[in-house]
């Protein structure tokens, strides 16, 4: 029953992920058509995808390759290699000489593709490994970039890329910003049972029933 269980998640994750994939390749005139559309939604697409792959190998698998395996589990111990894959590859792809050899070579473009994609699969594992403050530096690098790209393509007088226009590159600056704003709200909700403070401090008293002051103190 768990090997059908697991085989039915890894279906859907293939099917889910592949579908975004396709959709990013079919649709790749028109998500590059405009800044806004390659920036904020083709890349993002592409993250998603491999973080939908993360987790298709069935735990009963043994890895094919045991010493590179016990190899990267040493080097990623706390997820800090995967981290750094991802926070390099999204800083490569938010710069505009990136961003425009990406629309006008196909080999940079498929290595956008490849690199985001294994960026996005990297992702997952590093999160169950790392610990909460490697995490909060990590988000704080992404957002910190993502901020700053944003306010440099609104700040721009020119175009930044030639592929695109100005308005164009100042909507997507504008949408830099919100996202640089929305995710580290996302990551506060979704990690909130973990930041919580412990069951000892309840309703908002500072005693706890295992502790000998407690007890002394409510005895006098």
């Amino acid at each position: 029953m768990k090997s059908l269980e697991i085989l039915r998640q890894n279906t859907t994750a293939v099917l889910v992920s592949g579908i975004l994939f396709f959709i990013a390749i079919m649709a790749r005139r028109m998500l590059e058509s405009t800044m806004f559309s390659h920036v904020l939604l083709q890349m993002p697409l592409l993250i998603l995808s491999g973080v939908l792959l993360a987790n298709l190998r069935p735990p009963a698998f043994p890895p094919r390759r045991p010493a590179l395996h016990r190899l990267w589990r040493k080097c990623d111990a706390h997820g800090l290699a995967s981290m750094l894959a991802l926070l390099f590859s999204c800083a490569y792809w938010m710069v505009p000489n990136a961003i425009e050899r990406a629309v006008i070579n196909p080999f940079d473009d498929f290595a956008k593709f490849l690199s985001l994609t294994l960026a996005g699969a990297l992702l997952p594992g590093a999160l169950r490994k790392s610990h909460i403050v490697v995490q909060i530096f990590f988000i704080g690098g992404i957002v910190w970039m993502m901020a700053m790209a944003g306010m440099m393509y609104q700040n721009a007088t020119q175009r930044l890329c030639n592929s695109y226009l100005l308005d164009d590159q100042v909507r997507t600056g504008i949408g830099l910003v919100a996202l640089a704003v929305i995710l580290p709200m996302w990551w506060c909700v979704s990690n909130s049972r973990a930041v919580a403070p412990k069951n000892g401090l309840r309703q908002g008293g500072i005693l706890d029933d295992n502790s000998g002051i407690g007890r002394a103190a409510c005895k006098e």
